[in-house]
């Protein structure tokens, strides 16, 4: 007779479906917690009283919902016990963030939900094309952030600019311009992580056109990978110092 042996499964292997099903719970009741809030008009933290009662407060947390579950569908519909549980939740998971994506303010998270549909689909009948595809799109989006604001300004006709409200379209044109310039004076050495919240008083400003250094007491550039260019730092990242951003040029741009 031959021995069977059977090796014993990894230490902890069992933890990963349950982390994904907590995760996934969790992203939910987040999305459904949002929701409410939207459609109640901010009705819990009028109660609370706490926060803004604005309902741009919600884009970051529908961006974020978004980002965190695109893996976490992905985990769980192909987890290798293939229970038909799992699926059933990935997609309540998908339902549950396209709803917010399209109930929040962010235009950034609902065109998040369009390319990601529409990658998925691509996937499904040319998964090497498609990943391809997102790679040079990523290479290429981060290789255009430093120009972003300029080639807005120069090439972006004013029939598409005309469809955004002022603080949306030019405003934020004018924001990556000044943050764009940043990148160009320190494209290496960066201005250091977390240089972005106090970048008006950061050494770098002095470099940066007086015309556009206003622009750089908003917080942050308004696109992530203009934020990761100014915020880069060849040291190994360490706070730089400054206070918080100034609120006279921060306020008409606060959380959009």
């Amino acid at each position: 007779m031959h021995a069977v042996s059977s090796s014993p499964p990894p230490a902890g292997s069992w933890l990963w479906p349950a982390w994904l099903r907590a995760l996934a719970l969790a992203i939910i009741l987040a999305c459904v917690l949002v929701i409410i809030e939207l459609v109640s008009g901010m009705s819990q933290r009028a109660t609370l009283g706490i926060g803004k009662l604005m309902s741009f407060v919600f884009n970051r947390p529908a961006i974020t919902a978004l980002v965190l579950a695109m893996p976490t569908i992905h985990g769980l519909w192909n987890l290798p016990a293939g229970r038909r549980s799992d699926r059933i939740l990935a997609v309540i998971l998908a339902l549950a963030v396209a709803t917010c994506a399209l109930r929040s303010e962010s235009a950034s998270a609902r065109l998040g939900v369009a390319v990601c549909a529409i990658g998925w689909l691509l996937a499904v009948y040319w998964p090497r094309l498609t990943l391809a595809a997102v790679g040079c799109a990523f290479v290429l989006t981060f290789t255009m952030a430093p120009v972003l604001g300029v080639a807005a300004q120069n090439w972006l006709p004013s029939l598409i600019l005309n469809c955004f409200s002022a603080m949306t379209g030019q405003a934020r044109i004018d924001i990556c311009g000044s943050f764009g310039e940043v990148v160009w004076v320190r494209p290496v050495a960066g201005a250091g992580f977390g240089a972005s919240a106090s970048m008006e008083r950061h050494p770098v400003a002095a470099a940066v056109a007086p015309e556009h250094r206003t622009l750089l007491g908003v917080g942050h550039p308004h696109d992530m990978p203009l934020q990761a260019w100014a915020n880069w730092d060849d040291r190994g990242g360490h706070p730089r110092p400054g206070g918080p951003a100034s609120a006279e040029a921060a306020a008409p741009f606060a959380g959009t």
